[in-house]
């Protein structure tokens, strides 16, 4: 055990409001391990207000500028920012030739109180060009032992530079300080030159300064004196000494306009802007900009608003039309805290149903107390590229024998910006291009609401059509006739089955006894597969941004930073038509999410108190209740990504720290949870327990944690590098955690570091970002490049490799494949970060993907790991997230929730069954295993699933049975029957397979089988001996069923193997047989 002191010092901020005295304020003090936060002590505190004085005095301006006998003006400003009251005596000091005016003493301030008073300053022949100074000497506290001073500056200047001098201050108080110093020499130059008129050098100084001057006023609100100091330029210029003082008296003037406008803007100026300042037009969408404004002035001011410049058929409103702001104050979207007003003021715009247009608008924001310095805040709406795009083509049903009907219907993505009437059309044509049928042209209307609707464009017969595949091209043209730009499609159909089956013996006949059968079962599709596609089939835009998604049964939970009265949200989206997901209700929570069981889990960033875990009972998935949540207590670190396996859930977090384009630290870990009882979850604290003795309070291991983890069995797959900080130099590693012991991983005297962890390296990587795991593969994905700083921002680099590892055996996986892609570059605007996930069929998708400058969604094939099969489909924006259900792939983006059918890429199942009697197989014979073997009372099942897509298109399945007991003559059952299902473009279908016999030869022939004689008469039949043995054989030869006395044949016959011979039976009947 250790013993610590820790002291608190309570320091007052001067803007503050303090308590009375003998007020009592309780805080608490907690102390928290660094190597295992979840252990704290915390000390509650009770502190007593003592009596505190404190005097806050300032002069405005505190430099003043007056003429040898001029008057001139400043104001003191005292607030008593202590808790009891106070009286204040002023003394003030003033050098010799000024008088002052208006200092009244002592002033009585109460806590909180403030007092003002205008002194004047009076000059009685003072020297030009010279700085005098006085002091005001204020006495306060309980004995009045306490003082604040103030130093006062008082120059003497020339009657026409006063101007420009008193210019500086107001400029100077509006925070324009090169203004302030350009004005202020001007000034000073001014006089110097009033007094030498004929000096060349103050004549030059002023001439450059009133350049530099106009040169500064770029404000709007400045810029209308430009014209009258140039024209004062152009004079002075030209002057001669005797005409000087004219010109500089035409200077002053032109200033003097200058002056009261920056006197006005030092009081009431203000800045603004709108924020979005511009949007995308949307039909009959209440698009919001929020007003950001700020009082850069001394004095408060209230400011009215209007709205202007909207087009006819478009409405506006504003939330409020004024507002009133302190000094220093201001109205900022999405923010509060000091000098920020909790106040929204925003203006909403709404376009009309029928025509979206593009325009600019003005919110006008006028000082009540200075309306010569209105201001505008200009938005905009941009028209948003017009889109109509045939998303898919579809045929029902998918294949058909001629003669059938198919009808054709076509998915329309449609983004126009007015109403519009088109036709669609489509042509059938064979596999030789040749158009075998073309359709009526249909007439439809698409709106400005943007959509993705399904349109039936009728339906054809296929009789006459010979069996094959053939395309079916949808396309789109307006009014004119002309075609529209991306309205064109394909889909296919099949004459015929897609699937072809047969089955046969080998052989098919046996001799008696015990023999062999070699059973062969050969299944084809006839299905083009080489141009799958991805097909976008429906669409969801929940309110806001949506990015990571999970899928339980019809619904999809997607996290988002989009607001429902300004909180954060995780929207529920109804997908039971994924055609047509619906938007519905939200959790007031922003986090990742994932399912764990039957409850939705959202893992949710440190919001100052640390990383949080959620969980919601899915019982009513539509309305998700919470059951359980718990706080890790890990703060000041970013979560990545989120992920649970059996009872277990863990969230990854990365710190990276730059100083200018170094990157000197990278801490990423992992943050475990115990969710085994969803309504009391645990935390487990961090993965990693590594001790720092240097930016302590950010917590995690030297090394970068990848944002994506996977898991098989009992074995979590972390993602990570060998080499610290920017990881330059290292090699990406897949980290193998042990988690079958859950208490465990909580021992904070366990792994100190990723080296403590099993590993295997992903050659051709520094960092990993993406892992999924699908059976005995996974995916990795990883960059080439290490961290470096891009505009600003660590960033990954180099080009994206993919790795498939083999998992049979987690604990030690192996390399199998890697393949790096060139054209996908890790920067600081395209490819970002690469997420993986698993689908069906060996199939994976990459969110985050980005080509040259076009974002893609892609989809890898890793069933031949050497040759892996990519397609990629091009999207409006960057794909964030992914999760498949079936043959549907659901995507997030900034364009909300897209749904894609990916059907023709994964291809047809097929499962084929065959019966087999009991204990008829030759073991070891299958050429292919069957997947699952049903055994029955009489027959066994034998049961195969396949999939034919692009890389597989056949196959040929068999295997060996034994016959036992074969007898000449007999036809046995060596098979029950067989049925090959599919399911071929979302249309199932069959074929059923007959029984198959073997028969058993005979050994003897009897040739001519009958013959008619007389009694007495002889008949001579020939009788062919066969020997189906691989061995001679002597053959016994007897006639049964007549008297032995009639039948004459040899009694015995050799036969070679293999061979047969040919004996005469001689039949003679008795003569008076009858």
């Amino acid at each position: 055990d250790k013993t610590g002191e820790v002291s608190v010092f309570l320091q007052p901020q001067e803007s503050t409001t303090l308590p009375p005295p003998g007020t009592t304020i309780s805080f608490s003090v907690t102390a928290r391990r660094q190597d295992n936060p979840s252990s704290t002590l915390t000390q509650d505190v009770d502190f007593v207000m003592p009596e505190l004085y404190a005097l806050n005095v300032k002069a405005s301006p505190k430099t003043v500028y007056t003429t040898p006998s001029g008057t001139v003006t400043t104001e003191l400003h005292l607030i008593n920012t202590g808790n009891v009251a106070q009286t204040i005596t002023l003394n003030l000091n003033v050098p010799d030739g000024l008088s002052v005016t208006g200092l009244e003493t002592p002033i009585n301030l109460a806590p909180g109180e403030s007092s003002t008073k205008t002194l004047t300053f009076t000059a009685n022949g003072l020297e030009l060009d010279t700085d005098y100074y006085a002091k005001v000497v204020a006495a306060y506290g309980e004995s009045g032992d306490k003082e604040k001073e103030v130093s006062l500056r008082i120059h003497v200047a020339a009657p026409g530079s006063i101007q420009a001098l008193n210019s500086a201050n107001y400029a100077e108080t509006m925070g324009r300080d090169d203004l302030a110093r350009t004005l202020e020499t001007l000034g000073h130059d001014m006089s110097h030159l009033y007094r030498e008129q004929g000096s060349e050098v103050y004549k030059s100084r002023v001439t450059c300064g009133l350049s530099n001057l106009i040169g500064q006023l770029d404000d709007p609100l400045l810029s209308p004196f430009v014209g009258a100091l140039n024209s004062s330029l152009n004079t002075i210029s030209n002057s001669t000494p005797d005409n000087m003082e004219t010109a500089l008296d035409a200077l002053a003037l032109a200033l003097s306009g200058l002056e009261n406008r920056l006197s006005i803007l030092a009081e009431h100026d203000f800045e603004c802007a709108l924020r979005p300042n511009s949007a995308t037009a949307l039909p009959e969408t209440p698009t919001r900009f929020n007003l950001y404004l700020k009082n850069k002035g001394n004095k408060t001011t209230t400011y009215d608003l209007s709205l202007s410049d909207l087009p006819d058929g478009v409405s506006g409103e504003l939330n409020q039309t004024s507002i009133t702001l302190p000094p220093g104050y201001s109205i900022v979207p999405g923010l509060s805290g000091t000098n920020i007003l909790p106040v929204e003021v925003y203006v909403t715009i709404t376009q009309p149903a029928h025509e979206l247009s593009a325009f600019q608008f003005k919110v006008n924001i006028t000082p009540r107390e200075a309306p010569d310095i209105a201001r505008s805040a200009d938005g905009s709406f941009v028209a948003r590229d017009e889109l109509v795009s045939i998303t898919s083509v579809v045929a029902t049903p998918a294949f058909t024998e001629p003669g059938g009907e198919v009808n054709v219907k076509a998915r329309v993505l449609n983004a126009v910006n007015s109403d519009r009437t088109v036709f669609f059309s489509f042509a059938v044509k064979d596999s030789t291009g040749s158009e075998v049928y073309r359709s009526e042209a249909r007439e439809t209307k698409l709106t400005v609401v943007s959509s993705l609707d399904t349109y039936d464009l009728g339906s054809f017969d296929t009789a006459g059509l010979s069996t094959g595949n053939y395309t079916i091209e949808v396309s789109g043209f307006d009014e004119d006739g002309k075609p529209i730009p991306g309205a064109e499609g394909k889909g296919n159909v099949l004459i015929g089955s897609p699937i072809n089956a047969s089955m046969w013996l080998t052989p098919d006949t046996l001799p008696p006894g015990t023999g062999t059968v070699t059973c062969t079962l050969d299944i084809n599709s006839l299905v083009d597969y080489s141009e799958g596609e991805i097909s976008l089939v429906g669409l969801a835009d929940p309110p806001g941004n949506i990015y990571d998604l999970a899928v339980y049964g019809d619904y999809v939970y997607a996290g988002g930073f989009g607001y429902y009265g300004g909180v954060a949200q995780t929207v529920i989206i109804d997908v039971t038509d994924p055609l047509n997901p619906s938007v519905g209700d939200s959790l007031d929570v922003y986090g990742e999410a994932t399912i764990a069981g039957d409850n939705l889990a959202v893992g949710s960033s440190d919001d100052g108190s640390g990383i949080k875990l959620r969980l919601y009972s899915l019982e009513n998935p539509g309305s998700p209740q919470k059951t359980g949540e718990v706080n890790s207590g890990i703060r000041n670190t970013y979560t990545t990504s989120f992920f649970t396996h059996n009872n277990m859930a863990f969230i990854t977090t990365d710190v990276i720290a730059r100083s200018g384009n170094n990157i000197f630290l990278n801490r990423g870990d992992v943050v475990m949870f115990d969710i085994s009882n969803p309504s009391e979850p645990q935390s487990l604290g961090l993965l990693f327990h590594t001790d720092h003795t240097t930016y302590t309070k950010w917590p995690g291991s030297d090394f970068d944690i990848g944002q994506q983890l996977a898991a098989k069995e009992d074995t979590l797959m972390i993602l990570s590098t060998t080499a610290p900080g920017n990881a330059g130099g290292g090699t990406g590693q897949v980290l193998l955690l042990d988690m079958s012991n859950p208490s465990n991983l909580a021992d904070p005297n366990g792994i100190t570091s990723p080296s403590d962890l099993p590993s295997v390296e992903i050659p051709g990587t520094t960092l990993l970002t993406g892992i999924a795991v699908q059976g005995n593969r996974a995916l990795v994905a990883g960059s080439t490049g290490s961290y470096a700083v891009l505009s600003g921002h660590p960033r990954r680099t180099g080009n994206l490799v993919l790795a498939v590892l083999d998992v049979s055996d987690p604990q030690n996986p192996d390399v199998i494949a890697t393949r790096e892609f060139p054209e996908i570059e890790f920067n600081d605007t395209g490819t970002t970060n690469v997420k993986v996930t698993a689908g069906p069929q060996n199939i994976f998708s990459l969110s985050g993907v980005v080509i040259g400058d076009q974002p893609v969604l892609m989809l890898v094939d890793i069933s031949d790991s050497q040759n892996m099969v990519v397609n990629t489909k091009d999207v409006t924006n960057k794909i964030v997230d992914t999760k498949f259900s079936g043959n549907l792939l659901y995507a997030t983006s900034l364009s909300g929730l897209s749904v894609y059918d990916i059907g023709t890429i994964t291809g047809s199942v097929v499962t084929a069954r065959v019966q087999i009697p009991k204990n008829s197989l030759v073991p070891g014979s299958f050429n292919v295993e069957p997947d699952v073997t049903t055994s029955g009372s009489e027959f066994d099942t034998l049961t195969w699933k396949r999939t034919f897509d692009a890389a597989k298109t056949a196959e040929t399945i068999s295997w060996q049975l034994s016959v036992h007991g074969l007898v000449p003559g007999e036809a046995r059952e060596v098979t029950g029957g067989a049925t090959v299902s599919f399911v071929a473009g979302g249309t199932p279908g069959s074929i059923d397979i007959p029984p198959f016999k073997v028969a058993c030869k005979q050994i003897l022939n009897l040739n001519p089988s009958t013959q008619t004689v007389r009694p007495g008469e002889e008949a001579v039949y020939n009788v062919i001996v066969r020997n189906l043995s691989d061995q001679p054989v002597e053959y016994d030869l007897s006639v049964g069923g007549l008297p032995s006395v009639w039948a004459q044949i040899p009694s015995t016959i050799s036969v070679p193997a293999q061979d047969e011979v040919n004996v005469d039976l001689l039949i003679k009947t008795d003569a008076f047989a009858a």
